[in-house]
């Protein structure tokens, strides 16, 4: 018989799944453990991993990743099912989307929605650029999870002007006040990103003939500030391996601090955030490494 278990999506899962990518197999006092998580592992090497297990014992397959293809649901199957009849047993953990449990119920393997449901958790605030993949991030699917992106994942102060006086842009915090007034969402995350464009800008200066972008990147210049002020740099979990010692990179993770408490500066975050019905977490990409780290805000 499988046995189907689905976690909810926030930022507990987004981190499991983002900090642990690839696959593995180990084993355990209460049996042998295979983790799929993060990225997509080939069908030759998924089977090859399956067939390292060896027979008639308990296994416990957790599966974390944005998507499953048809090709992979079928190998997993397949290999349960032959593996218990050998006298095996086998659990599946499906933490975030249920791809196996659901299957074409309520989203099609194109990701296409074919129900009207809507349930989001999380709001993420990450950067446009094309390197980020959010629901490689989340682990989500349609309808879980909403998805800000704007140049070096910044959020506006409350109220905050560009130098001719007018309002920056507000498309990020009509989104927040949705987010929070609206849908309820139980996790605001700001992820910024190495070797980022939008703060590269922000330390050299972008020229003035071009005013949007201009004004935009100057909302980022509080966590230039920030880091040259000997505020302590952000402490990241796990520890980088290396560290790129890069300016660019030191000023994107003293970014998403500055991002998260200009996000303070929106009534709607501090009141949900004092209620305890909210929570503000901040994460980084590694883009060279692949690997997610969660960033201490103190």
């Amino acid at each position: 018989m499988v046995v189907f278990l689905a976690c909810a999506v926030g930022v507990t899962v987004m981190l499991y799944c983002a900090l642990r990518s690839g696959i593995r197999v180990e084993e355990r006092d209460d049996g042998w453990h295979l983790m799929i998580h993060g990225r997509l592992p080939s069908r030759s090497k998924l089977s090859s991993v399956l067939a390292s297990i060896p027979p008639r014992v308990a296994v416990h397959v957790d599966v974390a990743v944005p998507d499953l293809s048809d090709s992979l649901v079928a190998t997993i199957n397949d290999w349960q099912e032959n593996f218990e009849k050998a006298g095996g047993f086998a659990v599946v953990h499906e933490i975030g989307r249920p791809w196996l449990s659901v299957g074409l119920s309520a989203v099609d393997r194109c990701g296409v929605v074919t129900s009207a449901e809507r349930s989001p958790r999380t709001l993420l605030i990450t950067c446009a650029d094309s390197r980020i993949v959010p629901k490689m991030i989340g682990a989500t699917g349609p309808g879980e999870m909403i998805v800000v992106r704007s140049s070096g994942n910044i959020v506006p102060a409350r109220g905050a002007r560009a130098r001719s006086g007018l309002l920056i842009d507000t498309t990020v915090a009509a989104a927040v006040d949705f987010a929070v007034e609206e849908l309820g969402v139980d996790d605001i995350v700001v992820c910024g990103h190495s070797v980022c464009g939008a703060m590269s800008s922000a330390l050299r200066g972008v020229g003035e003939d071009i005013a949007e972008s201009s004004d935009w990147i100057e909302q980022a210049r509080p966590s230039v500030v920030r880091m040259s002020g000997g505020r302590p740099a952000p402490v990241l979990d796990p520890t980088p391996a290396e560290d790129s010692g890069s300016v660019v990179d030191e000023l994107s993770k003293y970014n998403v601090v500055q991002q998260i408490e200009h996000l303070r500066t929106y009534p709607a975050v501090v009141a949900a955030e004092r209620a305890g019905r909210l929570r503000l977490a901040g994460m980084y990409f590694e883009i060279a490494t692949a690997r997610m780290h969660l960033i201490d805000q103190r």
